[in-house]
């Protein structure tokens, strides 16, 4: 029983590192080499949302007389914007990645001859895409996570700990509309294909 497990873990992490690199290797991008991509996809990641972060933060940083209330209007205008960007990117992402959603029939005639339970590579696809979907969402919003909060209330004299609810608040607000827009994309995919079949 114990080798059968884990012959089962490790056919599990082979179908979800397959899984997972069907989400590189588009037909977007059939000429480009999957590190190239990668590394054009993280320099994205990186570079937008610190441009952004910082650029939404000088108004906080240029007020000489910041006051409570301002503050709290102020940023929730900031908030709505970065909940909208990581909503909007991520269905964007998850409409690029269309085909990739779930098993495709090259996928099915490809695995459906192994001596693999179909339970095993729904299960494998199922955690590839929920790994893509965070591992996305929480890169596109763990720099203006860090950063905002911060920068938003670094004239006011007060303890550091109190940035904590703050940073926590903002992380959590924007990983879940990025999750709720990735999510709708792949229900309405499945939602089509129950209405109108193969398409």
């Amino acid at each position: 029983p114990r080798l059968r497990t884990s012959s089962r873990i490790m056919r599990s992490r082979l179908l979800r590192r397959h899984f997972i690199s069907q989400f590189v290797e588009n037909d977007l991008s059939p000429d480009m080499d999957r590190h190239q991509l990668l590394a054009l996809a993280a320099a994205g990641l990186v570079t937008l949302p610190l441009f952004a972060t910082v650029f939404m933060s000088v108004k906080y940083l240029m007020q000489p007389l910041q006051s409570p209330g301002w503050t709290q209007v102020t940023a929730m205008g900031d908030q709505l914007t970065f909940c909208a960007t990581s909503l909007l990117v991520s269905a964007i992402i998850a409409t690029l990645e269309w085909d990739a959603l779930a098993l495709s029939p090259r996928d099915a005639m490809i695995l459906g001859v192994l001596p693999v339970p179909h339970r095993e590579i729904v299960d494998a696809k199922i955690r590839a895409l929920v790994t893509f979907a965070g591992a996305f969402v929480i890169s596109l919003n763990a720099l203006p996570t860090l950063l905002h909060p911060p920068l938003m209330v670094a004239n006011f004299q007060g303890n550091p700990l109190l940035l904590i609810p703050l940073i926590l608040a903002h992380g959590v607000s924007t990983c879940m509309a990025g999750a709720f827009g990735f999510t709708t994309v792949v229900g309405l995919r499945e939602f089509l294909f129950l209405c109108l079949g193969e398409y």
